[in-house]
Order: C-alpha cells, then structure tokens, then sequence
C-alpha cells in the first residue's frame, strides 16, 4: 500500500487519537480521587484502558464498520468483524504511569492489511508527542524524522530499555537478566510503558529495548516505528519475531549480535 493509500486511514487514526487523547486528560486530572488502596488494585487499569480504548473503537467503528479491531485490554476483541484483511490494534501502554500521574503513558494505534502492519501511530498525550510511520516511509516524530542511534563499538557505551511486564508472572525471568545486563551496559532504563520505549529505540535515546511477555497488539503500532527507522526485531534467540513472539530484543542490526550474546 501507498502513503496516498493509507493517507485517509492516517488522517481517521489521527482523529481517533487525538479523541482517545483528550479523554487521558480528563482522567488524569482525576486521579486523585482515587485511593492509595485503588491505585494499587490491576482492575483500576484495565478499567481506565478501556474507557480510553473505546474512544478510539467508537471512531474506528463508525468510518471502517467492516474492519476487525484488536484491543490489548481483551483479547477476545471489542469491535469485531470477520474481515481478517483489514486489521486494527489499539492499546493504551503505561496505564498505571498514568494513575501515579508519571508522565510516560501513550495511546498506540496500528492498521494492518494482509498481516502486514502498514500504518503505526503512537502518541503520548502528556509531552504531546506523535510518532508516526508508514511502511517503507520511515518513521517520524512529530512531522520530524528519526533513525536509530549509530551502533556503539561497546555494549558498555550504550543505554538499553528493559520492559518487564509486571502484570505477568513470568517476570522474575525479566528481572533476573538485570544484574547480568548491567555489568555490560552503560545503564538500563525501564519506564513501564513497551510502546514508548520502542519510540526511544526508534529515536535513538537508547541503543535496544528487550521485553518479556509482551502483547502484539500493545506494540504493533511502536513495533513498526522502529522497524522504519532502522530497527531489527528477534526472539532472545536471534530468530525473527512475529505477532507470536512474546520476548523480544530490538536494536540496530549492526549490534544485533552484541545484544544476543549478552541475553545468553
């Protein structure tokens, strides 16, 4: 597809986004209604996710009623048809961020045709950053666009973001790569929300990002920003990753090999 192909869809995802926006504003001038003891309970997050989400179902569903949608808060679907050529993902990254008012949160949308993620939009609503991208049209910040930093000769000069996803038990297998990884890096960033740190991969702030359990569908958007601006996705293997691939390392291809040997 086209940038002139997909340039409505952009112009739709925009507006969705800039809707699903102005309701994280509102609840985040709220959140101190809420009690210590609910900022702390999971249900809270789903919740909030999901009243974001569906600003952007509601504007998605009205201009593309035969599209499926994906949302990272159901994986059963919230708004969803039988036409698996045409392809939403939306999600919200960070939502707890937000309820402890830690500016880091982002609203993420991704359109796929074919399988093939063609269109990724991720927008932090608190800095009012949009990174944009479309396939094989590289990848912009805020009509700016960006690439991947120059690979660094040692691991040791480089900045990694490290996403452990609490929310899984599997994380005890995140964080144990922590005291391994330090001794190798420069130091590791880990900020809570896996669409933004591939944004700062995509930047180039950092040097990779590696994430456990994550969820396709909260990084489709974030996953092709990074890819267009010069990133390489693979398993902790060195495998190419996919929309199954649940740990993830992305770096530069250039330094793919240095990050591979000190995840073994």
């Amino acid at each position: 597809m086209t940038s002139l192909t997909l340039a409505p869809l952009l112009n739709i995802a925009q507006r969705a986004m800039l809707s699903a926006g102005k309701k994280v504003f509102f609840l985040r001038n709220n959140v101190d209604s809420f009690s210590p003891i609910q900022k702390a309970d999971p249900i809270l997050a789903l919740e909030l996710s999901k009243i974001i989400e569906k600003e952007i179902i509601n504007e998605l569903a009205y201009s593309f009623p035969d599209h499926k949608i994906n949302v990272a808060s159901d994986s059963s679907g919230a708004y969803s048809s039988e036409n698996n050529e045409h392809q939403w993902h939306i999600g919200i990254s960070g939502i707890d961020n937000l309820i402890h008012s830690f500016p880091f949160y982002a609203v993420s949308i991704a359109y796929c045709f074919n399988g093939k993620t063609q269109l990724g939009i991720v927008y932090n609503p608190a800095t009012e950053e949009s990174y944009v991208a479309m396939r094989q049209e590289g990848a912009t910040l805020n009509d700016k666009r960006i690439r991947v930093a120059k690979p660094n000769e040692l691991l040791a000069n480089s900045f990694i973001s490290l996403n452990t996803n609490y929310c899984h038990t599997k994380n005890e297998d995140a964080l144990a790569l922590i005291p391994k990884l330090s001794k190798q890096v420069k130091d590791i960033r880990m900020l809570g929300s896996e669409a933004l740190d591939l944004c700062l991969l995509a930047e180039g702030c950092v040097a990779a990002f590696i994430g456990h359990s994550l969820n396709y569908t909260q990084i489709a958007a974030a996953q092709l920003i990074a890819t267009e601006a010069g990133a390489i996705f693979v398993d902790f293997n060195g495998a190419d990753a996919d929309q199954y691939t649940q740990n993830i390392l992305a770096c530069s291809p250039k330094q793919l090999k240095l990050f591979l040997k000190s995840l073994a």
